[in-house]
């Protein structure tokens, strides 16, 4: 790849290969880190829930103007977070029991009102495309 530097910045050619093959990155990552870990796993889901909890305790308890705003950017952090949880779930990487992954993902997802159980039936589109969009973007297995 031919890269021209201009005024300190070097041009980028979205159209050509990246210098790296995704087997390189699979190899960079550390073995540990491809194990499933459920224990570990629902640790993080529980951890999120209190989280949740608390900053709802603590936004009621001060409940002055000035502490919504922070309150709603932090509260929706953390739903994404249940949102994350819930969404690997369903491709299976929460642990190795198709039964606790369905359970799980079905609860965080309930609990943000988030279809879990929606994206394996019709609509066309994600019972047939979603998978293949994983296949193609954002996928190093």
């Amino acid at each position: 790849m031919e890269t021209n530097v201009t005024r300190g910045q070097a041009d980028f050619d979205p159209s050509a290969p990246p210098p790296f093959k995704i087997a390189e990155i699979r190899d960079a990552i550390p073995k540990h880190c491809w194990v499933k870990n459920p224990c570990r796993s629902l640790r993080y889901a529980v951890r999120d829930n209190f989280v949740i909890f608390a900053l709802a305790a603590i936004a009621k308890y001060l409940s002055t103007w000035y502490v919504w705003p922070f309150y709603w950017a932090a509260q929706g952090t953390m739903f994404w977070a249940v949102f994350v949880i819930g969404h690997d779930c369903g491709h299976g990487s929460f642990s190795d029991s198709r039964w606790l992954n369905s359970f799980v993902g079905h609860i965080l997802h309930s609990a943000i009102l988030v279809p879990f159980h929606g994206w394996w039936v019709p609509p066309y589109f994600f019972k047939f495309l979603y998978p293949k969009l994983h296949t193609s973007i954002v996928n190093v297995v």
